[in-house]
């Protein structure tokens, strides 16, 4: 979920609409609100132009307003294969089309990478993802620009500590 200057609430989501396997079965929708969460619109699929079409649609969403107005969307996406999942970002402006920025932005050689959390904290994007198990703990990298992401030292983490979600400031 984020909130651009204007003021309105963007709620991205892993969708699971009726009917089972249909068209927008396990997509990604997003619901937005004009008035600070009273009301919000019925989910709208996304739409990523330019997304490589050997790339699987994109999963696990979470939004970034930027300070210029438009919004990033960070998502798990990839080509097949084994460990070939990472995360990308494309960029909007209306919360429902955006356009697929080239380049991985957080992988890992020999594991996938799902379920990305970003977030702007003092002018630096934070990233965290899950490393698996809860107790595996996070990866975390910081970016300046929310495109090229330097690592840091792994979060530190429990059994209790569940690492998927989208972070707040």
């Amino acid at each position: 979920m984020t909130m651009d200057s204007s003021g309105r609430l963007f709620s991205a989501f892993q969708w699971f609409p009726d009917p089972f396997q249909g068209p927008h079965w396990d997509s990604v929708a997003v619901k937005i609100s004009l008035d600070s969460g009273l009301t919000w619109s019925p989910p709208m699929p996304i739409i990523v132009s330019n997304l490589p079409s050997n790339f699987q649609r994109p999963f696990d969403p979470t939004l970034v307003a930027l300070p210029g107005g438009d919004i990033r969307i960070y998502f798990s996406s990839g080509p097949p294969g084994i460990n070939t999942i990472g995360t990308y970002s494309a960029i909007g402006n209306d919360g429902i089309h955006y356009t697929f920025e080239t380049g991985v932005r957080f992988s890992q050689a020999v594991r996938n990478c799902i379920d990305p959390a970003v977030t702007i904290f003092k002018d630096t994007f934070h990233y965290t993802s899950p490393k698996g198990a809860p107790q595996d703990g996070a990866f975390h990298a910081i970016s300046i620009d929310g495109l090229n992401f330097t690592q840091l030292a792994d979060i530190i983490s429990d059994a209790q500590h569940n690492w998927t979600g989208n972070m707040i400031v």
